[in-house]
């Protein structure tokens, strides 16, 4: 069992997460992410949380973009994770 963003899931640990105000990852290696050095996080529906990472800051450039989908609103379990 891991803890992901205070949520317990099955799944392999691909980040850690610390919440103060805006949402830094220290590592999503799994993911080859490119360089960034600004990710935000937005909630577009309760079973949906959208990484957004740039360079430049705020208002910099979108270098990817990750998608997590929970298979209900608990959030106890992923079904994808999908990064563009």
């Amino acid at each position: 069992m891991t803890q992901f963003g205070g949520v317990a899931s099955s799944v392999a640990i691909i980040g850690t997460v610390t919440v103060s105000g805006t949402v830094t990852l220290s590592s999503f290696g799994a993911l080859n992410l490119p360089n960034y050095d600004y990710c935000a996080v937005t909630y577009p529906s309760g079973t949906t949380e959208t990484y957004t990472f740039k360079t430049g800051g705020a208002g910099g450039t979108t270098v990817a973009v990750v998608d997590v989908v929970y298979t209900s609103t608990t959030k106890a379990d992923i079904s994808t994770v999908t990064k563009t």
